[in-house]
């Protein structure tokens, strides 16, 4: 067995440094995915003699040599954003917080009102758990990774750095970064599905919505299984590194890219597509009031789903790979503040802003206020019979005086008395009343109810 020591291999924050004999230097290509590096460049990072990293004197941490990756000799690049990450988390976690709540609230809405459900209400409910899931996973990942990294089992810290432990599989945190994958691809599937949906709604005359929404189902869901399952495939045989949440080699990354691209390339197209179709019905057939006013809500619905959900996509798919570090920032509170806020802008377009949504939320409050107004009506009455029923008595000592007097009154008063209590049977005591039998002049008791002109209202 060899005694020799050697360096733990380590993540630095931009590249993992494999296990080092002890007095050698480690090298290993300059990383592909940081902007600005030069590709045939060289890191390097010094093992000591005693088996551990050299320290920086001046940073008191563990020291990479990238000078020889970039052009200026400067070692910057990576550390611009860091100011940002904090002010970038808070504004996503904000963003996915509140998209969480209005989809889940959006999803009930759909389901509870059975007159909501057709084939489009269906679309969107798979859309918003998709992107329910995005947000539950966004914010378990926050919370279980270490430094983003890793899970706590998968990482150590070594004198304050953090250390990447080679000889367990990782594959808990592998099988994370999987599903969430997954889930990105699934959100963007479906976002595909809500435009073609509406592309085959206004281009084709007649097709089965029942079957559409079957192949919408298997391929809003199964369908990213098609480009991940050959992207785990490769990560686990050409590039396993970590916990494949870096992604050092382009074209396996764009195994995974390509596609969210091509949909958003094709949803664009679709925006085009429809607004011609829209604009020569509505202008060159000049149609009437109820079909114009039913094309007008189908393409407001248009015009706002695609410019949401892909146009600005396309603002940063053209971006270069070398940028300026300030740019670099920018583009990703752009990108941050729309993958966050995505969810509650489809729960407001698909849900909230719904005429049909807002129709029947409107008609259970006025059931709802309707019942409630019979129930306190109900009560008064009887509280007031039992009022007047006190006032046309004598007070009395006790309860059981009174009722004495209520069932031997004679004289003048035994004629009214006696049809009084005809009327309305009822035994009042002090501050108490027994259930009522309604007399006959009084046949109803729910409340009345007067039409305004406008039919739809009620006072």
């Amino acid at each position: 067995v060899s005694t020799e020591p050697y360096c733990r291999p380590i993540w630095d924050g931009l590249a993992c440094w494999p296990k080092t004999k002890g007095g050698d230097t480690a090298i290993i290509p300059c990383p592909t995915y940081v902007n600005e590096f030069l590709l045939a460049g060289k890191a390097t990072k010094q093992c000591l003699a005693n088996g551990q990293w050299f320290v920086h004197p001046f940073l008191n941490n563990t020291w990479s040599n990238y000078s020889a990756c970039n052009e200026d000799q400067i070692n910057l690049l990576f550390y611009v954003p860091q100011a940002h990450l904090h002010r970038i988390k808070l504004m996503y976690s904000t963003g996915y917080g509140i998209s969480l709540f209005a989809l889940g609230i959006a999803i009930f809405i759909m389901i509870y009102f059975k007159r909501l459900h057709c084939p489009r209400n269906t679309i969107h409910v798979h859309l918003f758990s998709a992107f329910v899931l995005r947000a539950f996973l966004s914010f378990l990942k926050d919370s279980l990774l270490v430094e983003h990294v890793g899970l706590p089992g998968d990482v150590t810290k070594v004198n304050g750095t953090l250390v990447f432990d080679p000889d367990a599989s990782h594959w808990e945190c592998k099988l994370l970064f999987t599903i969430f994958h997954y889930i990105v691809l699934t959100s963007a599937a479906w976002v595909f599905m809500e435009g073609l949906y509406l592309y085959i709604l206004v281009t084709v005359t007649i097709f089965s919505e029942r079957r559409y929404i079957r192949w919408c189902t298997i391929l809003g869901w199964g369908g990213p299984l098609l480009f991940l399952v050959p992207w785990v495939v490769i990560r686990a045989t050409v590039e396993d590194h970590l916990c494949w949440n870096t992604h050092p080699t382009t074209t396996i990354f764009w195994i995974l890219k390509g596609p969210q691209i091509a949909i958003t390339v094709v949803n664009f197209y679709f925006f085009i597509r429809i607004t011609c179709v829209l604009f020569t019905k509505l202008v060159g057939t000049a149609p009437p009031r109820a079909r114009k006013y039913r094309y007008r809500r189908l393409g407001k619905s248009t015009l706002v789903l695609i410019p949401i959900f892909g146009v600005h996509y396309l603002l940063t798919i053209g971006f270069p790979a070398n940028i300026d570090p300030m740019v670099e920032t920018i583009k990703l509170y752009f990108e941050m503040f729309f993958n966050s806020f995505q969810g509650v802008l489809i729960a407001c377009l698909f849900c909230f802003m719904n005429g049909e949504v807002q129709s029947e939320i409107r008609k259970r409050y006025v059931r709802h206020k309707l019942r409630v107004n019979s129930r306190n009506f109900q009560n008064k009455l009887a509280s007031t019979a039992c009022s007047n029923m006190r006032q046309r008595t004598r007070p009395s000592s006790s309860p059981r005086a009174e009722s004495r007097e209520l069932q031997s009154s004679s004289g003048s008063d035994n004629a009214s008395g006696s049809s009084e209590r005809q009327k309305l049977k009822i035994y009042c005591q002090p501050l108490r009343y027994y259930r009522a039998q309604i007399p006959n002049g009084v046949a109803d008791t729910r409340p009345f109810i007067y039409s305004a002109e406008n039919k739809n209202s009620y006072v």
